[in-house]
């Protein structure tokens, strides 16, 4: 049986995206920070795993999602004026990148995010306010992957396909 609210299916995709994509940035941080092994070899032990977890998921390596429904073909796109149609995709990209944005600008104003820009400047400033320059490290690598997982199932349903190598070149 086929759910009667599609969007909102797409909407929370999207955010399961997202969050896999921070808890994949933890794990690559925790690696790092705590057991002290090197920031790549850390991100190339997560990709890995991920990559077989990406498997498990899915059953297969390649996907398609042509007859399915998307962000680009339901929900807000059917509301875009007829005169804007051609330009659907790069419409809802622009808007999901300008939410993002938003969001990140409106993070980054807050305590937690003031931590964040002083851990990329200068480590030193996070400590010498009794925090801990690690965690700081580790939320960084959790935001940074969790737009880059949401960058990936925007593009998986704008190309109507998932494929298990499509992030095999930054491996």
């Amino acid at each position: 049986r086929q759910p009667t609210h599609r969007l909102v299916s797409l909407g929370l995709a999207l955010l399961a995206a997202f969050g896999c994509g921070m808890l994949g940035g933890r794990v690559t941080g925790l690696l790092h920070v705590r057991l002290k092994i090197t920031d790549l070899l850390s991100g190339i032990r997560v990709m890995i795993a991920l990559y077989s977890i990406n498997l498990r998921i899915v059953g297969k390596s390649n996907l398609p999602l042509f007859n399915e429904k998307t962000i680009f073909n339901s929900g807000l796109a059917e509301l875009l004026p007829p005169a804007i149609a051609p330009f659907t995709v790069l419409v809802l990209v622009f808007l999901i990148a300008l939410l993002m944005k938003g969001l990140l600008d409106w993070y980054l104003n807050t305590q937690s995010g003031t931590l964040l820009r002083a851990a990329g400047d200068n480590s030193q400033v996070v400590t010498a306010v009794a925090r801990d320059a690690g965690s700081v490290k580790i939320l960084g690598l959790a935001l940074a992957n969790g737009f880059v997982a949401l960058s990936g199932a925007v593009m998986c349903q704008q190309q109507h396909f998932f494929d298990i190598t499509m992030g095999t070149g930054t491996l």
